[in-house]
C-alpha cells in the first residue's frame, strides 16, 4: 500500500468501517445501559460485546497478577482490585474502542479476502488487548505502591501513544506481507 497512490475507494472504505465501529459501539453503549430511554434488555444480554470485552481485559489482567503472586479479584464488573490494597476502575473511555476500531478499519478496507483479514484483525485485537492488559495491571500495582513515575503520568494518553506505535509497526509488517505474496 503506498499512501501517495491511495484510491477514494479505499478512503471511504476506510472510514466507512472506522465510523461504523466506532460510533457504533457507543450507541450499543447507549442501548445496553440500563436506565437510559433506549435500553434494549435484548440487546444488553445477548448482543453487548463490551461487557466481554472488559471482563476479558479484567480477567487477563488477574490472571497475569496471580502469575507474579498477587490476589486480585473483579468487583462489581468495573473494578479489579488488589486483595487488601488499591482498585483500578474500567470505564469505556480505558477499552481502546478507538484503536481498536481503527485497526480493524484499516483491514477491512484493504479487502484481503476474508481468511487473511481474520486472522490480521484478530493478531492485532490480541496485541492492542494484551497492551491493555499490561497496562491495567501495571497501574493497579502502582496505585498500591505509590510508583510516583506511573502515578504522574496519564496513563490513557501514554497508553494510547503505545498502541498506535503497535499499529503503525503492525501496518508497515502487513504491507510488507503483502508485497510479498504479490510479488510474482
Amino acid at each position: 500500500m503506498q499512501f501517495r497512490k491511495l484510491p477514494l475507494g479505499y478512503i471511504a472504505r476506510f472510514l466507512g468501517s472506522f465510523c461504523l465501529l466506532y460510533f457504533g459501539t457507543y450507541l450499543l453503549i447507549g442501548i445496553s445501559t440500563p436506565g437510559g430511554s433506549l435500553y434494549s434488555s435484548f440487546i444488553d444480554e445477548y448482543l453487548n460485546y463490551v461487557h466481554g470485552l472488559r471482563r476479558m481485559l479484567l480477567n487477563g489482567s488477574r490472571l497475569i497478577l496471580s502469575v507474579f503472586g498477587y490476589e486480585a479479584s473483579i468487583e462489581n464488573m468495573y473494578d479489579l482490585r488488589l486483595k487488601g490494597g488499591s482498585r483500578v476502575h474500567m470505564v469505556y473511555s480505558c477499552l481502546g474502542i478507538g484503536l481498536l476500531s481503527f485497526w480493524l478499519a484499516f483491514i477491512y478496507a484493504n479487502a484481503i479476502g476474508f481468511r487473511k483479514s481474520l486472522l490480521w484483525m484478530t493478531s492485532g485485537v490480541f496485541m492492542i488487548c494484551l497492551l491493555n492488559i499490561a497496562r491495567v495491571s501495571l497501574l493497579l500495582l502502582s496505585n498500591n505502591y505509590r510508583w510516583g513515575l506511573f502515578r504522574n503520568v496519564n496513563h490513557h494518553t501514554m497508553f494510547n501513544i503505545a498502541v498506535y506505535i503497535l499499529i503503525f509497526f503492525m501496518m508497515w509488517i502487513f504491507d510488507r506481507c503483502m508485497k510479498k505474496t504479490a510479488t510474482p
